[in-house]
């Protein structure tokens, strides 16, 4: 399934990074760091999320997913704050755009999720993808008891649905600024997506930092860290534009 859904985008990507004059592009511009950057990217996500198989990757995956359920799951805390993550959205898209997205949002409801979700298959994926290991717990289909699935598919519903107070927003108000800006419906849907996954993080591999996907003793440090890599990546791209 995986070589399904990504062969041929890895070797387009592939194609793209040994082209001369991008390759030079890309280093005049933003260094080396960011070439070699991009083409660990592209191998991360080729290899996917088959992480180590020796018993001390295993344990130190164990208590990396059971650090982040204990943290997060049925914690009304973190549901209460996922709002604030608007304030990266203001950053990210504008805050103008931001309140177009709020107010469609307030008066629509769940008929605005439910059509978005239908334009946009990355959006319906959120409540499994939000970050790295809700996506791996949700990717569990062995050892997991009865009780095991119901806590890792209820456990995170509260934070996912505060979560969507955030997203929805964004999502719409960027797509709304594309359209505005003349891009065609596709561009302004794939643009929508990248802009939640900019402000809000995400957790699939190509989401990830490279941090984030490096070995199973690292990303035990990174457990909490997907939405303030967001807050980095912002806050460079405002000071290096200001």
């Amino acid at each position: 399934i995986h070589d399904l859904a990504f062969h041929e985008r890895a070797i387009d990507m592939n194609r793209l990074l040994n082209d001369d004059k991008l390759d030079a592009a890309i280093r005049k511009h933003h260094g080396a760091d960011v070439a070699r950057e991009m083409r660990s990217w592209v191998n991360d996500v080729v290899g996917g999320e088959s992480g180590g198989q020796a018993f001390f990757d295993r344990a130190i995956r164990w208590a990396r997913k059971n650090v982040s359920t204990a943290g997060m799951a049925l914690n009304v805390m973190t549901a209460a704050i996922q709002p604030l993550g608007l304030t990266q959205s203001v950053v990210r898209v504008g805050a103008p755009w931001v309140g177009v997205g709020v107010r469609e949002f307030t008066t629509r409801g769940p008929g605005l999720t439910q059509e978005i979700f239908a334009k946009s298959p990355m959006m319906q994926a959120r409540v499994r993808t939000r970050f790295r290991e809700l996506n791996e717990i949700r990717n569990t289909v062995r050892g997991q008891t009865k009780a095991g699935q119901l806590y890792s598919r209820y456990g995170f519903w509260m934070m996912l649905r505060a979560q969507q107070l955030v997203d929805v927003p964004t999502w719409q108000g960027a797509y709304m600024k594309a359209l505005a800006e003349g891009r065609d419906e596709q561009m302004a849907r794939d643009m929508a997506d990248q802009a939640v996954l900019d402000s809000q993080g995400g957790g699939q591999v190509k989401d990830l930092s490279g941090i984030e996907r490096g070995h199973e003793m690292v990303k035990l440090f990174t457990v909490f860290y997907s939405f303030f890599n967001t807050t980095l990546n912002l806050a460079a791209q405002v000071t290096m534009n200001a």
